[in-house]
């Protein structure tokens, strides 16, 4: 594995792919963009950046764990207890596996 750092810089700003219809969408008609970033060169780890149009999804994590760190906007996160939090930038989720 390479142990080199990489240094990624300010990713606020980079240009996304295509927004796409959210696959996984429930209400509304969100739509991603996204642009991968940095990946490990054994496949174990990526990096990128993320958004979303308004709308509810589900974003079930099956065979690995999410960090998501909220650069801007604003999330409301609800678990399938009914629990809720609202998230915004300097905010950082971690959804486990599963």
């Amino acid at each position: 594995m390479n142990t080199d750092m990489v240094v990624l810089g300010s990713l606020a700003h980079v240009s996304l792919d295509q927004p796409m219809p959210k696959p996984t969408a429930t209400g509304g008609d969100p739509m991603e963009a996204l642009r991968q970033v940095w990946a490990a060169s054994d496949g174990s780890l990526e990096c990128g950046v993320w958004e979303c149009t308004p709308g509810t999804f589900s974003a079930r994590r099956d065979g690995y764990d999410e960090l998501c760190l909220i650069l801007s906007g604003t999330v409301k996160v609800t678990q399938a207890s009914g629990e809720s939090a609202m998230l915004g930038p300097g905010d950082l989720l971690v959804t486990p596996a599963g």
